[in-house]
């Protein structure tokens, strides 16, 4: 995950963020709209600040890896965060 250069001028004001990355379908079904929950913790707290949904909609044949990049708007904390994934929706085709 690193910074992107977008930035919007009106709404959601959070700095914009490139996730990429590469996703295997463990499963026998052929998946698509694949949907990840990214989380921003804070390390001084160790408490859940940020969180924003990453959709992947390239279909995902089974046993096979798909890339992906794409933006999330996402504010993480001053000072040191770590960030975590959860598959929070896979459709099978």
């Amino acid at each position: 995950m690193v910074r992107s250069k977008t930035f919007r001028l009106d709404g959601d004001l959070r700095p914009f963020w490139i996730v990429s990355g590469r996703i295997r379908n463990h499963s026998a079904l052929e998946l698509r709209n694949v949907t990840f929950k990214i989380s921003i913790n804070s390390r001084a707290t160790s408490s859940e600040v940020d969180t924003a949904n990453l959709a992947i909609d390239t279909d995902i044949l089974p046993g096979s890896i798909g890339s992906f990049s794409r933006e999330i708007q996402i504010l993480p904390p001053n000072g040191g965060w770590d960030w975590s994934y959860a598959v929070i929706r896979a459709v099978p085709k």
